[in-house]
């Protein structure tokens, strides 16, 4: 017997089915959205190893900005602060971590850039669970070495080194007189204690040969400003590192630290990073932070691009340029003229030609055509008084002209008018005779007939008739 149908699991499965065509209705216009929209921007995550106004991280967030606002795909970019440098205590890291998860929960980044170690550390050691398969750039990774990377898959970035050498040789050429190099170093944090070991190993023994080299090793404000104080005038110092001070429970700011050394120095103070400068440190072959921006973005958008982040080879030459501070080299009397070619001055008086260029050169147009005008219309108003004074000669020989025709109609009317009159007294003369003449003809006794030359009779008195 045949198993009779259930109206009940019939209406189920239709109703399935509608739930599933209506699904795939809007999923199919979901995608003719974004077809019609163009594809969607790329989602770019930075994490910031330290806080908003740190000068250094500030200048590479400037800089992966600007570049970033020169691709068409109009990235959208997130940030993520670590504050690391004021509290970097491992637990907040983990509960960090764990408000990131909750608040990039379903969220998907297509890269991600972090910049200097801890924040590299952090997305390194999170990544699984926060950052799963995603490429990452870095940036001021400090005395990046190759094996740093080893195990660790689709990454690239920016190495961070100071070249204590560069800034050496750069400092010499400014002062050929030097004597004595003294050198300030730190091992507070792994970077610095990088720099310190390198710089102690490999650079200042090739100076010790030449010069009296000094060094000062996580010392105290108190022991540099000793120090420095007694050094003679051919000294140079270089500040590589942090003082070991702490201010209001917090160790200082570069730049604390750097104003501070240049305080106590009688001698130029040469650096290696920009965000030292400003605060009466000479200068230096010094690492930008913009740069390292730029550079890292860089990077970024040729993952973007397509590539695997592997395949892009770190950048291992960190952007440095020759910089130095215009009030510290007028402080110790340095001319512009010693400095190398192609060095960088900043806060240099500007000029009212730098300020003002571009209201200066409208200015000089103004002028120029204002000149010109007044040419044209000096040019113009000197043929006006020459046209003018034409006009009047043409007008006077006209007048005069006029005058002398005038002259002669009147005479030649006066003229007219006396030969009129001499005609009518002729006439009227001429008529008297005619009448006299013809009274005496036809008074006459004497027959007179008068003809004309054709024959006719004109004339004649009552004798003639009678005969």
């Amino acid at each position: 017997m045949p198993a009779s149908s259930n109206p009940s699991a019939s209406r189920t499965l239709l109703a399935r089915s509608l739930c599933l065509l209506v699904c795939l209705a809007l999923c199919l216009l979901q995608g003719l959205a974004q077809a019609d929209n163009g594809p969607l921007p790329p989602h770019v995550l930075y994490l910031n190893s330290y806080h908003p106004g740190y000068q250094w991280s500030d200048a590479i967030e400037k800089g992966i900005r600007r570049e970033l606002a020169d691709d068409t795909r109009q990235v959208e970019l997130s940030v993520e602060y670590l504050d690391a440098r004021r509290f970097p205590d491992p637990a907040r890291m983990d509960l960090l971590a764990d408000a990131m998860a909750i608040k990039y929960r379903g969220y998907r980044h297509d890269l991600l850039i972090v910049s200097d170690n801890d924040a590299f550390d952090f997305a390194i050691r999170h990544r699984a669970r926060l950052f799963p398969g995603l490429p990452i750039v870095f940036c001021g990774f400090n005395h990046f070495r190759p094996d740093a990377l080893k195990g660790i898959d689709n990454i690239t970035g920016v190495n961070e080194e100071i070249d204590i050498g560069a800034s050496v040789e750069l400092a010499l050429k400014v002062h050929p007189a030097t004597r004595q190099l003294v050198f300030i170093l730190s091992t507070g944090d792994p970077s610095s204690a990088r720099s310190a070991s390198e710089a102690e190993s490999s650079i200042l023994p090739r100076y010790k040969a030449r010069f009296q080299v000094s060094v000062l090793k996580d010392a105290s404000m108190q022991t540099i400003r000793e120090r420095l104080q007694s050094l003679p005038s051919n000294a140079l110092v270089f500040l590589a590192g942090q003082t070991s001070d702490r201010g209001e429970g917090r160790a200082l700011t570069p730049v604390e630290n750097g104003r501070l050394v240049a305080a106590a120095s009688p001698v130029p103070v040469y650096t290696f990073w920009d965000f030292h400068l400003g605060t009466g440190i000479l200068g230096g072959h010094v690492l930008n932070g913009l740069d390292q921006g730029r550079e890292a973005a860089r990077l970024a958008r040729q993952v973007l691009d397509g590539h695997h982040a592997s395949d892009i080879p770190v950048t291992m030459k960190s952007p440095a340029r020759d910089v130095f501070d215009y009030p510290t080299l007028q402080r110790f009397d340095i001319p512009t003229s010693a400095l190398p070619d192609g060095a960088e001055i900043i806060d240099a008086p500007t000029s009212l030609w730098a300020l003002y260029r571009g209201q200066i050169i409208a200015a000089v147009i103004v002028v120029v055509l204002q000149g010109l005008l007044i040419v044209a219309l000096v040019r113009v108003a000197g043929q006006r008084r020459l046209a003018l004074a034409e006009l009047a000669e043409e007008r006077s020989l006209l007048e005069a002209r006029v005058r002398e025709r005038t002259t002669e109609l009147a005479d030649a009317n006066t003229q007219l008018t006396d030969e009129v009159a001499e005609r009518r007294r002729a006439e009227n003369g001429l008529r008297e005779a005619v009448a006299v003449t013809e009274t005496v003809l036809l008074a006459s006794p004497v027959p007179i007939g008068v003809y004309r030359d054709t024959g006719p009779c004109v004339m004649a008195n009552e004798s003639y008739a009678r005969l």
